[in-house]
């Protein structure tokens, strides 16, 4: 077996999922290190996996140095454009990064894909270990039959599902992509990041122009040779043949997370929830149970979910688990303070367990994050999604789309045309056969334990 060190930047989607990969291969027989930022230390220990802190910044970028040498007049930071960038490589300070490879002696490292600065260290460090990049999106490249993964497009349907509009879309995203570098490169008069990561990856003896590609989808830019694990179910993509270093793992799903005090308050109102479920269906067939959750930031408005929640108000056979994800947010501060105006059969909390809550549900109302979009999969439930439009949600809301797992909303919808939608998901069989085929695929990965199998391989080439 092998020592393999896991770091992430502490982003909760990639942080659970890594956890979750990092125990499975810690049952497999590896020796598992993991590095994040010191503020998720304890939940990072909760989990049960050895952790390290990630001293060095993240997101990695010499941030207080740039701050500083932006009210530096631009003509005198061009004269000085090597010594700006020896400060700034050194403020990012890879010695305590360079000392954890070389105690640990990993033989395989998995950095999460968006960490450069990591990447390049790792590629660089005196042992050379074997490195893998961790990929929370759904597909990042650029393949024939495939929109950019920010672009909500269904292929074959529409201007955007056609070839051509599919190759517009990403020439669109390049030129983008393209005038945001180069205004970045302007206004860091030579010290923006991509110029830190060159500078970087040279004074190591790596060609980092050699290894990159500015094509995909990801900013600022992809590795052509280094290989991607992909924590998502394959079949869940859209029809594309994947590049060669790119892998599919499987959804990586805990099945157990530490709770707050605040969350075990939130678990005793579901199981009240679920006794008042169980009285209703003793005696009427109709009752239902949804779940609305809309992640962590809460991604839509509140407007929204108040006409979504007068549906339920003339459907007192229906259930409705609302999570409103940070109480922190003026959205759902708002909602939380108006909870008392709704319809005794509409339970608002600010979490829930959510694969204890989908298990029960007929129905789940979410945003098109994909760690949500797979959980739903996993408990077999159809969805309505109101997509946020955050990073890839949009490319996950239209893969909900293609393979018929859901309806998908529109934020202007009437309660009318929200109830209209609920029916179709909740009475009869439209979506039962899509969903529950979808269910098998992506349980299966954990069961033909496709990660264990993917990083041995790994390991094991030359």
């Amino acid at each position: 077996m092998a020592r393999i060190f896991c770091v992430t930047s502490g982003l909760r989607g990639m942080l659970y999922s890594s956890l979750e990969l990092a125990r499975r291969l810690a049952a497999d027989g590896h020796t598992l290190s993991y590095a994040s930022v010191p503020a998720v230390r304890d939940l990072v220990a909760a989990h049960g996996v050895a952790s390290l802190d990630l001293e060095t910044p993240v997101p990695a970028g010499p941030v207080a140095f740039l701050r500083e040498d932006a009210r530096r007049a631009w003509p005198g930071r061009l004269l000085r454009i090597a010594e700006r960038r020896d400060r700034a490589i050194a403020m990012l300070d890879f010695d305590t990064f360079d000392e954890q490879l070389n105690d640990l002696r990993p033989e395989l490292v998995l950095l999460d894909c968006e960490m450069h600065e990591h990447i390049v260290a790792a590629a660089t460090t005196r042992e050379r270990p074997k490195i893998a990049l961790l990929n929370s999106f759904v597909s990042i490249w650029r393949r024939p039959g495939l929109p950019p993964p920010n672009r909500l497009a269904v292929p074959g349907r529409g201007w955007k599902g056609s070839r051509l509009g599919m190759a517009l879309l990403w020439w669109i995203l390049r030129l983008r992509k393209l005038g945001r570098r180069q205004w970045h490169r302007a206004r860091g008069a030579g010290c923006d990041r991509v110029s830190l990561l060159d500078h970087l990856a040279r004074r190591r003896g790596w060609s980092l122009r050699d290894e990159i590609d500015y094509g995909q989808w990801l900013i600022p830019f992809t590795y052509r040779r280094l290989p991607y694990l992909t924590l998502h179910a394959r079949e869940l993509e859209l029809p594309h043949e994947p590049a060669d270093t790119v892998s599919y793992l499987g959804p990586m799903i805990p099945r157990e997370r530490p709770e707050t005090e605040r969350e075990t308050s939130a678990r005793r109102v579901f199981g009240d929830v679920l006794e008042q479920l169980a009285l209703i269906r003793s005696t009427e067939p109709e009752a239902r149970l949804v779940y609305a959750g809309f992640g962590s930031f809460f991604s839509v408005t509140s407007n929204l979910v108040t006409r979504l929640i007068e549906c339920f108000r003339g459907r007192p056979q229906w259930q409705l688990v609302l999570s409103l994800g940070d109480a922190g947010l003026s959205e759902s501060q708002d909602l939380r303070a108006r909870s008392a105006e709704f319809p005794d059969n509409v339970h608002v909390v600010p979490w829930v367990p959510q694969l204890e809550v989908l298990a029960a549900a007929d129905a789940a109302i979410v945003h098109g994050g994909t760690n949500t979009v797979e959980e739903c999969l996993l408990k077999g439930v159809p969805m309505l999604v109101y997509c946020g439009y955050e990073t890839d949600m949009a490319g996950t809301t239209s893969r909900v789309d293609f393979h018929g797992l859901g309806i998908v909303g529109r934020h202007s919808d009437s309660p009318t045309t929200i109830e209209r939608h609920l029916v179709r998901l909740l009475v009869g069989n439209e979506f039962e056969a899509p969903v529950s085929a979808m269910a098998r695929a992506v349980g299966s990965y954990e069961e033909r334990r496709v990660a264990e199998r993917t990083i041995g391989d790994l390991l094991e080439a030359v």
